[in-house]
């Protein structure tokens, strides 16, 4: 799994703090100095003002506020606000970074593993974005015969309801009923285009429907950066975020 520059400076200023905390010089010869050093304010003047600008410049981007919250954001089953966010954000989202293919996007389907916090009232940034997409998973194009998507849709409706974007179905013991692609109804017979990230894509979460896809895009865009680039235009435009569950996903 690759990493951002972000992520890496982060996990490296993480781990420089943790070192210059244990700086002290004092050997530790039992339980309890070994806590009071490792909790100890004494740390080398010299290093830590080396490390200083990185931790600085690092603290600023993770605190950028880009954008506003009205309505916390969770996830829930068959479906979620959380979820309903993220996933109507990158089927927008991409039809910019898909290019020429942008017009055969149908749809996106995600996993609630894979957002990893709920997100609050108030204000959004940069750093609660990355508690909920910590992982550098790329967004992928994926086609699919009508086949694997009715093996998509029934892995949905066995799993209880999971983020989509693009779809609308009711559950019903355990399948996919009723459903509408882009408001039109389901056929088998044709090919669909869906957005979801690298991982699901490689069978992630038991997606085994994903491995008979027809050809597999990278779209080189992270997740999460495709997160934070909508959020900024959103504030830009003196939008807040608000969102409520539409019924996308409904139990019969």
């Amino acid at each position: 799994m690759r990493f951002s520059n972000i992520r890496v400076g982060l996990l490296l200023s993480v781990s420089i703090a943790i070192f210059l905390s244990n700086c002290s010089g004092k050997k530790i010869s039992k339980k309890e100095e070994q806590h009071y050093i490792i909790n100890t304010n004494q740390v080398d003047s010299s290093a830590y003002y080396t490390i200083l600008p990185y931790k600085q410049n690092m603290d600023k981007t993770m605190t950028e506020v880009i954008g506003f919250v009205e309505t916390p954001l969770t996830k829930e089953q068959p479906e979620g606000n959380l979820g309903d966010f993220v996933c109507d954000l990158l089927f927008k989202q991409c039809k910019q970074y898909a290019g020429k293919d942008s017009s055969l996007i149908n749809g996106v389907i995600l996993n609630n593993g894979g957002l990893r916090t709920a997100i609050p009232q108030g204000n959004l940034t940069v750093g609660k974005v990355f508690e909920l997409m910590p992982f550098d998973n790329e967004l992928t194009l994926v086609e699919m015969t009508g086949e694997k998507t009715n093996d998509m849709l029934n892995y949905i409706a066995a799993a209880g309801g999971l983020p989509i974007a693009g779809i609308r179905m009711e559950l019903k013991a355990g399948k996919a009923t009723n459903v509408t692609i882009n408001g039109v109804p389901f056929d088998i017979k044709k090919h669909y285009y869906f957005i979801s990230s690298e991982y699901l894509t490689s069978g992630g979460d038991k997606m085994d429907f994903f491995k008979g896809a027809v050809k597999n895009t990278p779209l080189k865009k992270l997740i999460r950066d495709a997160i934070i680039d909508y959020c900024r235009s959103e504030q830009k435009g003196g939008r807040k975020i608000n969102v409520k569950t539409d019924g996308r996903i409904s139990v019969s």
